[in-house]
């Protein structure tokens, strides 16, 4: 019996001690990065979503835009403090510049960047002519799906003080 009461108690040790080392950590930057890369592919699919409604754009369907440009918007904007964290001159550049022509840096003569990105379709999409700029519309959301396929080939670390810093960054810039 007390052989019996023995081996019980070394093969639950054993189970005990073999579970505890067989779980895996996962650290709070990884899944952070997992849901940076969902929040990336919602953002991505809520542009393809918004350049087939400006596809079918008219008089009738203009709310249709705006609203799914607004869901756009906002995908962008969960996906923007890191995002704008780790590359703040491609996202200022190509996902949400300023709507003002800029002069490229670092070139030897006069070039400049015309602009692009989510606050220049705001302003088309929102404006009182967004019918009229229909061709504007699609190639401005064109060339930002491009941008955004392309951007899915760059991957970015991410470690536990880069998203507390992002965070805080973020955080400032609201007020």
């Amino acid at each position: 019996m007390k052989k019996l009461f023995t081996i019980s108690i070394i093969a639950i040790a054993a189970f005990i001690a073999f579970s505890a080392f067989d779980q895996k950590v996962v650290m709070p930057s990884q899944t952070i990065e997992k849901l940076q890369d969902q929040r990336y592919q919602d953002f991505l699919a809520s542009v393809n979503v918004t350049l087939l409604s400006a596809k079918q754009l008219d008089d009738n369907n203009l709310e249709t835009l705006r609203t799914n440009f607004l869901n756009s918007r906002t995908a962008y904007k969960e996906w923007e403090y890191l995002a704008e964290y780790m590359d703040p001159e491609f996202i200022r550049k190509y996902i949400n510049g300023a709507p003002l022509p800029k002069q490229e840096e670092n070139s030897f003569g006069p070039f400049t960047i015309e602009p692009s990105g989510m606050q220049v379709l705001d302003e088309l999409i929102f404006g009182d002519e967004a019918v009229k700029e229909k061709a504007n519309i699609i190639s401005l959301l064109t060339e930002l799906y491009d941008v955004l396929e392309q951007y899915k080939f760059v991957r970015h670390k991410v470690y536990d003080r880069v998203v507390l810093e992002a965070a805080r960054v973020e955080l400032i810039r609201m007020y």
